[in-house]
């Protein structure tokens, strides 16, 4: 992988991490019966499912945009 390549994911990834990180340790440190009305492990699984489908889509988008402005 290109120098370039990689340091355009990594300005994106060094900041989207943390936050995967401190969600995940919000929604398991959470106290009694989920969020917004739903079971707590359904709620916890969406919202982080959510975040790492952002994270992978993203990434690759950002991987493969520098990819090809370096290609040429």
């Amino acid at each position: 992988m290109k120098e370039e390549v990689f340091r355009t994911w990594w300005n994106f990834a060094r900041w989207w991490v943390p936050v995967i990180i401190i969600a995940t340790l919000l929604l398991e440190n959470a106290g009694g019966g989920g969020g917004w009305g739903i079971s707590s492990g359904i709620f916890e699984f969406a919202v982080l499912w959510l975040l790492y489908i952002i994270f992978i889509v993203t990434s690759l988008v950002k991987i493969v945009r520098a990819y090809l402005r370096t290609r040429g």
